[in-house]
């Protein structure tokens, strides 16, 4: 079966432990080729779960669909650290500690929550003069990560059965939680690093719906597990175009506010709030935009021209 060359939607995979997330991509792109494809949110190789697959003009919406809430599930080993902060890395130094009370170290994951300072580990995909993090690591090259912003949204102490402790952490993008693995033994005194992750949610996209990657063996698998990336666009403002605003989209000129909702519609809404712009049936988005409020105006910053000329075929 040939796919259209506007092919265009989001797969909710369940990456298996052992690969990488562009491993999994070219898994994708060997059967639905010559569409582009890409992701949202690495996953490590040691990590399992959700990992959003883009096709098509779909990869032009991942910066929106990485700031939905991630959710995880992930394993705590006390007593042990290694370079690159999981379980796959060489062990740099092991202590003998006995076993803490659980409402300390539920104190101590606490004081994760919210905005917090982060060093990425240093076998990480980070940009450092240009080359990543972990090709420096590799090479023994010495270098020094600057702490990010990030934020953690909550944290729960699952289970403790030392050394090994359970939690759910749900967090914004940018957050690695072998980063909190490594903070926290540093905190204890003991060292940590972590033993186990798997990625439960991507804001709606979950696990329990997500396709087992051996299950997508032809298009005919990829036709049949696709989905809109509207649902992943929910926190964003959504205005349905009638058709008519279609060929103004496509040619990136601004459209009347006040003509797709009524003015009372708009009021209170700041100026530049992103507006997601969505097909007459209401079922995919076609670009992205947003409200300009002196001129009562959106503003198209990014158009999907494959789906609106689908959509008109």
């Amino acid at each position: 079966m040939k796919l259209p060359p506007h092919f265009f939607g989001i797969i909710n995979l369940a990456k298996p432990a052992g690969m990488t997330s562009r491993d999994a991509v070219n898994v994708i792109q060997k059967l639905v080729k010559p569409i582009k494809v890409g992701h949202c949110g690495t996953l490590d190789p040691m990590a399992t779960g959700v990992l959003l697959i883009c096709l098509g003009q779909a990869t032009r919406l991942t910066t929106y669909l990485q700031h939905r809430e991630k959710v995880y599930h992930g394993v705590i080993r006390l007593g042990i650290t290694t370079d690159s902060d999981d379980i796959t890395g060489e062990i740099t130094a092991q202590m003998t500690c006995t076993p803490f009370p659980e409402q300390m170290l539920n104190e101590q994951l606490q004081k994760f929550v919210g905005r917090i300072m982060q060093v990425p580990p240093d076998v990480s995909a980070v940009h450092v003069a240009g080359q990543r993090a972990y090709d420096l690591a590799r090479k023994g090259q010495e270098f020094e990560l600057s702490a990010k912003q990030i934020e953690i949204h909550r944290i729960t102490l699952d289970d403790y059965k030392h050394p090994d402790l359970s939690v759910t952490v749900a967090c914004g993008s940018g957050t690695y939680i072998r980063s909190i693995a490594r903070d926290l033994g540093y905190a204890l005194g003991c060292g940590a690093t972590l033993a186990s992750l798997r990625r439960t949610a991507i804001g709606p996209y979950i696990l329990q719906e997500a396709r087992e990657l051996e299950t997508l063996k032809s298009s005919v698998d990829i036709m049949a597990a696709i989905g809109s990336p509207l649902p992943g666009l929910a926190h964003l403002q959504q205005i349905m175009l009638p058709a008519q605003f279609l060929p103004l989209l496509k040619q990136g000129k601004k459209l009347n506010a006040f003509l797709l909702k009524s003015l009372e519609f708009w009021q209170g809404f700041a100026d530049k709030t992103e507006v997601c712009l969505i097909s007459p049936d209401g079922k995919q988005p076609v670009g992205m935009g947003e409200y300009l409020a002196d001129e009562g105006t959106i503003q198209p910053k990014l158009v999907l021209s494959d789906v609106i000329h689908a959509f008109s075929e």
